[in-house]
């Protein structure tokens, strides 16, 4: 008997108890995978990011548990339906960005319109015209400079316009109630790891 045919096989019967045990584990990690309490996101490049008052953005850890939280709230507070049109230039690596406005119209049947840009002032309140977005978010500022470029009509089928990222400044709130007749909702991180509507 070769001595070296005893290695190999028991390197082979190695080798298949090894990957069954891969399997074995890969299965059990898919199955877990979709567990609520597993990270949605973590910190880093990838993570969503909070961009508050306090200056430098941030990534955090996101469970999925809260992520979908963050979605029944919101859901709750902002009535949304196959109806709506939801209309967001917020990138989708910001948290509300993500949750309320792509991952919720997604769940709701609610049709969802996401700009490339914020910053074209001038043509947001034309598409969201045109479109007849029910509901927009931005930032404060965002929104503040959307209010000043547009026509009082531009947000006429608007129903609830969303502040998220920085808190809803006074001067943004009074113009968009002046001129379009809209409250503003301030959706801001309260935590680090879950958004919240203040009206």
């Amino acid at each position: 008997m070769n001595p070296f045919d005893k290695h190999s096989r028991e390197s082979r019967d190695e080798a298949k108890t090894l990957s069954a045990e891969k399997k074995r584990e890969d299965g059990a990690q898919r199955d877990s995978a979709s567990r609520a309490d597993h990270i949605g996101f973590i910190g880093g490049k990838e993570a969503p990011k909070n961009y508050s008052s306090e200056g430098t953005p941030k990534g955090v850890v996101i469970s999925h548990a809260a992520m979908l939280a963050n979605m029944k709230q919101l859901g709750a507070a902002l009535d949304f339906g196959p109806d709506d049109n939801c209309f967001s230039a917020l990138p989708l690596f910001h948290t509300l960005g993500l949750t309320a406005c792509a991952l919720m119209p997604l769940t709701t049947g609610t049709r969802l319109f996401l700009y490339a840009s914020p910053m074209h002032y001038r043509t947001i309140p034309g598409i969201v015209y045109e479109t007849r977005e029910t509901f927009l978010f931005g930032t404060s500022t965002l929104l503040g400079h959307y209010g000043r470029m547009a026509h009082p009509v531009d947000f006429q089928t608007v129903r609830k316009a969303i502040c998220g990222g920085e808190k809803l400044s006074a001067e943004a709130a009074l113009l968009w109630h002046a001129k379009f007749g809209i409250r503003m909702l301030g959706g801001y991180v309260a935590d680090r790891k879950s958004t919240r509507l203040n009206s």
